[in-house]
C-alpha cells in the first residue's frame, strides 16, 4: 500500500497548493485528511459488496466510483477568484 502513497502524495500536495488559499490551508488539510480515511472506508467497503459478486462486480464497483469522481465540480482558486465562488459549487 506504500506505493500507493507514493504516487497519490505528488498529485494530492499539488492540487491542495494549488486550489486552498494559505491562510486556510492546515485546517482545509487536517479536515481533507479526515474525509479522505472515511471515503477510503467506504469505498473499501462498497467494493467489498461488489466482490461478492465475483471479479465483474469489482470492476463494475471501481466503475461506479470512477464515474462519480470524474463529476465532482472542482475549481482552481485562481477561477474562484474571478468569479467569487467556492471551491466546490453549490
Amino acid at each position: 500500500m506504500e506505493w500507493i502513497g507514493a504516487i497519490r502524495y505528488p498529485i494530492y500536495s499539488q492540487l491542495s497548493n494549488n486550489m486552498i488559499p494559505t491562510h486556510v490551508r492546515a485546517t482545509t488539510i487536517s479536515l481533507l485528511s479526515i474525509l479522505d480515511s472515511l471515503f477510503d472506508l467506504i469505498v473499501f467497503l462498497l467494493l467489498f459488496g461488489f466482490a461478492r459478486e465475483g471479479i465483474s462486480g469489482i470492476l463494475i464497483g471501481a466503475l461506479c466510483l470512477a464515474m462519480i469522481g470524474s463529476f465532482l465540480p472542482i475549481q482552481d482558486k485562481s477561477h474562484r477568484k474571478k468569479h467569487g465562488s467556492r471551491a466546490f459549487n453549490h
